[in-house]
This record gives structure tokens, C-alpha cells and sequence, in this order.
């Protein structure tokens, strides 16, 4: 943010960030040394910076009644930083280790408080009009769009190409490549960035998919083993099948997670050239997929997944006299009664549609996929063809029945 609101506001001139240090360019709100930065005779509009819940913020504050960007981000990925931060800057405390420290995060022991008493107080704020609210996800998603609603709420307008501009400045790899912001020019005394670099990662871990109902309670007990009656949630992220919060979001009680764990993380593995969108020559997709194929079938018990070919373990899939077969996808299912993951071909469509282009900018594989019921899923192919599954184990015996009372049995009966 630092970065960003700088560049808006000078119409994407580098020159703010190019030669100011970010402490001074947009200083902290509760730093001592702001006070001698003498801010009241800089121009209007200023910049400052700060981890304040709303209540902690000055009487002034509320009287003025400034813009604010609050921005949040998933609060793992908060105490991972905060964890690390920690551990290199000499003003704060030693974390000890990191099991110590999470139950100091979760218990709001930490400097500014609860991560969760700190979102509701901004989201619970007078005067929203004066504040827009965005997720860091939100950013690492689509950064332009995420600058270009940031100015509207501003008020600078800025055409294309300043947003371009102001979106690459301010990718991650970018920023950490600029000593006026990647905190290189702080002593090491202050910031020891041998042990945790300022700008360490730029990644973030959001579920994939979470359930908006709970698992009926003898599905949950199924799933876990146990005979069990509690509120849940099904979720799933790229490193696990399936997990399941047990508690969640009903229960005041600390809740427990139960996870389905992948040998590799969907995430570390990269699109291969020959492997989706053959449609589309250029080859692969230049940003991330805006939508993730994945859906619970809560009655059957299931997490149902599309993926492209090359993160389905083939080798393990087909006996090594098979060839797998062109595919626009997989329907990986999870079955969480049998512990089992079945992997099931969608076939490659043989022509293109005015869908083409667009589904290979919003899916990963040639296929989107949605929920259809409770026992099945629907996919939408980039030629256009839609196809209707069902893995439910009760659904396919009932279509089975349905099946042989349609065409009859070998019993001699007609056909009906």
C-alpha cells in the first residue's frame, strides 16, 4: 500500500518511490520519529500508515474523517509475517517458537491485538463511506483492477497505461528489487534481515473451496471415524483433498481441523506446454485463473475437483501399457466414506466455441465445472458441450435401477 497509493497519487510518476524511503514517504501513524517529519507542512492529501484498530485511532481522525484502505489478508499468512518479522526486528520481542507464538496470535497477545478484533473493528466502522475495504488476495488476483478501483475511490483518474504502469511498479519481484522500499537502507541493529527478509514472500493461501452447508452428522462421522455430532465446514485448498473444520462457525470452542493431505501441493505444480488450451496456440495463460473448479457434494460425501492433465498422477491412474487418453480434464473425486480419490476423464472437444477464449482466461483446464444437486456435477467444455456427472455412489445406483427398468434385464423381459 505503501507503493501503490503513492504511484496513484502522482498519476504513476515513479519519482515518490524511486527516491523517498517508504517510512518517510507514507510514515507510521504511531512511529515516534513521525513527529519530526513535521507533516503539517507537507501538501494536502497525506499519506500515513497504520496498524490501529478503529478505536484506537486519534480524536482527529474522527473529526477530519480522511479516506481510508483498509486491507486485509487471511490471517495464516498474517501470523506466518508476523512470525518471521518478529524474529528480524529488534523493537519487538522474540516469538520463541513458532507453536509458542501461535497461541499468542490466536489469544491476541500480540502487538495491535486480535487479528479478528482488529478486521471487526474496521468492518464495523462509522462513515464507511469513507473507507473501502480490500484483501491482499484481491491484489495478488488481479492487481490492475485492484489499482484501478483504488484510484476511482481516490478520486485520481488515470487512463490505461498509467495503471499498467502502476501495477507492474508495484509487483512483488519489483518492489523487492527497490532499496527505497525493501527496507535494505535500515541498520541491521534495527531490522536483521539475515534471519527474515522485509519482503519475503508474496503468496497466499485461500481456500479453494468452502462449503456454505455443514456435513449431515452421520457423513461427518463417516469421514472421521468416530461418531461425532458438531457444526462443520468442508474446505479445500491446493494442498489437501479435502479438510474438514470441526465447530466451525457455530461453536465458541476452539475448533479442530481434519485434513486430507496431497503428496504435492497442486500449487507447485506448473501447466505444461502440451498440457491444456492446445485450442489456443500462444500456449499458456499469462495470469492466474480467476476461478477454481472445485465443489463439495455434501448428501454424497464428496469433494469433486477439474484438473488438468498434468497434475492427475497418470502413472498411478492407467498400467503402463495404457496411453492415457486427450483430455480437456479430470473430475478428481474424493470420497470421504471410502478414503478413496478417483480420477475420471472428461474427453477433449473436437471444436471451438465463442466460449473459447474466454474459459481459458478464467479455468485452468479446458473445463468448468459445477456443483448439479447433491450427487453430481456439471462440466461446460470450451467447444460448449455440457455433460452432466454422477459420482454420488446413491445417485449411480439409482440411475442404474432406472437404467435397467428403462431397457429391461436378461431375464427375458421385452424392452421397455
Amino acid at each position: 500500500m505503501r507503493e501503490i497509493v503513492p504511484l496513484i497519487m502522482s498519476g504513476g510518476d515513479p519519482a515518490p518511490v524511486d527516491t523517498i524511503v517508504n517510512w518517510n514517504r507514507v510514515p507510521w501513524l504511531e512511529g515516534q520519529q513521525t513527529a519530526s517529519l513535521k507533516l503539517e507542512q507537507r501538501p494536502s492529501p497525506r499519506l500515513l500508515t497504520t496498524h490501529f484498530q478503529y478505536n484506537m485511532m486519534p480524536p482527529s481522525f474522527f473529526e477530519v474523517k480522511p479516506k481510508v484502505i483498509y486491507v486485509t489478508r487471511n490471517p495464516k499468512d498474517v501470523f506466518t509475517s508476523s512470525f518471521h518479522h518478529h524474529d528480524a526486528a529488534s523493537v519487538l520481542v522474540d516469538p520463541g517458537p513458532q507453536t509458542q507464538f501461535l497461541h499468542k496470535f490466536l489469544d491476541g497477545k500480540v502487538l495491535f491485538g486480535s487479528w479478528f478484533d482488529h478486521v471487526k473493528s474496521w468492518l464495523n466502522a462509522e462513515d464507511e463511506e469513507h473507507i473501502m475495504h480490500i484483501s491482499y488476495e484481491q491484489m495478488i488476483m488481479d492487481l490492475k483492477d485492484s489499482v484501478c478501483n483504488m484510484a476511482q475511490f481516490l478520486q485520481k483518474s488515470l487512463d490505461d497505461e498509467a495503471i499498467e504502469k502502476i501495477a507492474d511498479r508495484c509487483l512483488f519481484k519489483n518492489m523487492k528489487k527497490n532499496n527505497m522500499s525493501n527496507y535494505s537502507t535500515a541498520s541491521r541493529e534495527l531490522l536483521d534481515q539475515t534471519k527474515s527478509e522485509f519482503l519475503r514472500k508474496a503468496e497466499e493461501s485461500v481456500p479453494q473451496m468452502v462449503s456454505s452447508e455443514q456435513l449431515p452428522n452421520e457423513n461427518l462421522s463417516a469421514a472421521l471415524d468416530q461418531k461425532i455430532v458438531s457444526p462443520n465446514r468442508i474446505l479445500s485448498d491446493s494442498g489437501s483433498f479435502a479438510r474438514i473444520v470441526v465447530g466451525f462457525p457455530d461453536l465458541v470452542s476452539p475448533n479442530e481441523v481434519y485434513s486430507f493431505k496431497r503428496p504435492v501441493d497442486l500449487s507447485e505444480v506448473r501447466i505444461a506446454e502440451g498440457g491444456p488450451n492446445t485450442f489456443l496456440r500462444g500456449g499458456l495463460r499469462s495470469s492466474t485463473p480467476k476461478r477454481d473448479n472445485c465443489v463439495s457434494l455434501l448428501s454424497a460425501n464428496q469433494v469433486v475437483r477439474a484438473l488438468p492433465p498434468n497434475k492427475v498422477p497418470l502413472k498411478e491412474v492407467y498400467p503402463k501399457d495404457v496411453t492415457p487418453p486427450m483430455t480437456a480434464a479430470y473430475l478428481e473425486v474424493t470420497d470421504l466414506n471410502s478414503k478413496k480419490v478417483k480420477y475420471i476423464p472428461v474427453p477433449r472437444s473436437v471444436t471451438v466455441s465463442p466460449y473459447t477464449g474466454w474459459l481459458s482466461k478464467v479455468s485452468e483446464s479446458d473445463v468448468l465445472l459445477s456443483d448439479l444437486g447433491s450427487g453430481g456435477v456439471v462440466t461446460v467444455d470450451m467447444g460448449g458441450y455440457v455433460r452432466l456427472w454422477e459420482t454420488g455412489l446413491d445417485n449411480l445406483q439409482r440411475s442404474l435401477m432406472e437404467w435397467r427398468n428403462m431397457i429391461g434385464t436378461e431375464d427375458g423381459r421385452p424392452l421397455q
